[in-house]
This record gives C-alpha cells, sequence and structure tokens, in this order.
C-alpha cells in the first residue's frame, strides 16, 4: 500500500503482493523459447522448420502475455480530492477498470469491519458509510493486516473531517 499526501490531493495506492512474480517467470519462459527457436545455442539446423516457427509462436506468445500481466497488475486506487470535495475509488482488474466518484459529504463514516472466514481467522475491511446508508467497501489494505487498516481509516477519517474509525 503507498500512501501519497499532497496539498490538494491524498492517493492511497494497494496492488496485490507478489502478483509480478508469476507474469515475470511467464515472460522469461518465453523469451527463452524465442532464443532457442532462434538457434544461438549452436543447434538451430537440429530442427525442421516448422518446429522453430512453432516454437518461436510460442516464445512470442509467452513473452506478451507475461509482459501484459505484469503492465495491467490489479491495482485499487482511492484519491480524496480537497479541493474538489469529491472521493473517486478506481478499481483496475486484468481485464477491466471500474470506477466510483461520491461527493466527499455524503461519507457521513469511516471504518474497519471484523469478520470471520474459514477457521476463523480474523479479517478486517475498512468501509465508507454513505448518508443512503449504502456501505461501500473499499479494498487499500491488506484484510489480515488490522493494523494497516486502521492508518487507513483514521488517515481517510481526517482527511474527510470526520470522527475516528
Amino acid at each position: 500500500m503507498r500512501l501519497k499526501d499532497e496539498p490538494r490531493r491524498l492517493v492511497i495506492r494497494n496492488s496485490p503482493r507478489l502478483w509480478w512474480i508469476p507474469a515475470v517467470l511467464v515472460a522469461l519462459v518465453g523469451a527463452v523459447c524465442l532464443l532457442a527457436a532462434a538457434g544461438p545455442f549452436g543447434n538451430a539446423g537440429a530442427y525442421p522448420m516448422g518446429g522453430g516457427l512453432g516454437g518461436a509462436a510460442v516464445g512470442v506468445l509467452l513473452l506478451a502475455l507475461g509482459v501484459w500481466a505484469c503492465w495491467r497488475m490489479p491495482r485499487a486506487t482511492l484519491a480524496v480530492d480537497r479541493a474538489g470535495q469529491t472521493v473517486t475509488l478506481t478499481r483496475r482488474g486484468l481485464f477491466r477498470t471500474a470506477a466510483e466518484w461520491y461527493p466527499a459529504d455524503a461519507i457521513v463514516d469511516v471504518r474497519v469491519k471484523k469478520e470471520r472466514r474459514g477457521k476463523g481467522s480474523a479479517l478486517y475491511r475498512v468501509e465508507f458509510l454513505l448518508d443512503s446508508g449504502r456501505v461501500v467497501p473499499v479494498p487499500l489494505a491488506h484484510p489480515r493486516d488490522r493494523d494497516g487498516c486502521m492508518r487507513v481509516a483514521g488517515r481517510l477519517a481526517g482527511v474527510l473531517g470526520l470522527p475516528g474509525a
């Protein structure tokens, strides 16, 4: 989680941990396949023409897939515009991006909700409570990180001028 506090805006970004490792590994396998098909290992003439082209195609496909997965890494961003009194929550996934916009005065509370899952382990989630009664989950901190969720909720409540989380 990255927090950037500027005079006009507060921006909080979160990307899943270790997402880039499988993406980089896929890109590396693609690069190795592409190099093997190109023949720098000294046995370029050992494969028939179709095998080299097939290996090159697989290499290009895997390399492109790995680079695309690194570029389109899932991310959640919350931006509080102090001047415009707006809150924008953007969730980006591999295939689509969704953005929600709220006026700052429509948010009446920022809280941390505790849930129990599976074998009873505690999970935490930051939520906005709107004046309409709607609850908006904010996916900005790791669900098992209580202190991180409390820091995010406290910072958001302070910026929005609300009581503590």
